[in-house]
């Protein structure tokens, strides 16, 4: 799959990637910063869903997003431990671009809810929120992990990702089914939010094309 963020065939994910993977320590890296983000997501819901809310589907999301952080994190480690300590800015490749597509595409679909109505659930905007972030990069994790996939493959340890995209398929289902379940507007907000995950991811990806420079 194409990068969305170049047409170009020498510019794809899996060509990033391997060039990536080529040096041990920038790929422990790489990976390190895909075990924050994955952190992240699951700090996220933990922080901003109500208690009242939080059933055991979220639960279960949360564990699983904490489990694909810790999975990634071992395995970069096995690639080169001494690059991945913490999840420090020296540890990571291009993290401060990473975390932001994250934040921002947060930020973004709080914004874009402030004038909503509660779901026609009875459930908070929070957890709207929740559903739209999480559908957002649940789906660019499906064009990611599958690009990566290849890649992971050739190096003789696929198995790790392949029981990461198995769950984020799941879930993936799950959010699409939801969102459009309990918001009328969910069409609208969804076109204008992958404007913003689209340009973040792009700033992230183009960052990691320039760290190859390093």
């Amino acid at each position: 799959m194409t990068s969305l963020a170049y047409a170009s065939p020498e510019r794809t994910l899996e060509n990033l990637f391997q060039q990536i993977a080529a040096e041990p320590s920038r790929h422990a890296r790489f990976l390190n910063t895909i075990s924050m983000l994955e952190y992240i997501g699951a700090r996220k819901i933990m922080k901003s869903q109500r208690a009242e809310e939080f059933d055991m589907e979220l639960l279960t999301h949360v564990s699983e997003e904490t489990k694909h952080a810790w999975l990634v994190k071992r395995l970069a480690q096995q690639i080169h431990k001494e690059s991945v300590e913490t999840y420090a800015h020296e540890h990571l490749l291009c993290g401060k671009q990473a975390e932001a597509y994250i934040q921002d595409l947060d930020d973004a679909a709080e914004k874009a809810l402030e004038n909503a109505t509660d779901p026609s659930n009875g459930s908070s905007l929070g957890w709207l929120n929740y559903l739209y972030t999480s559908l957002l990069i649940e789906e660019r994790a499906d064009v990611f992990y599958a690009a990566y996939l290849g890649v992971l493959e050739e190096m003789g340890m696929p198995s790790v990702l392949k029981a990461i995209i198995k769950d984020e398929t799941k879930h993936l289902a799950q959010m699409a089914q939801l969102i459009r379940k309990v918001d009328p507007d969910a069409d609208e907000r969804l076109s204008m939010l992958r404007e913003v995950e689209i340009a973040g991811f792009t700033r992230w990806e183009n960052a990691l094309w320039d760290s190859l420079q390093d």
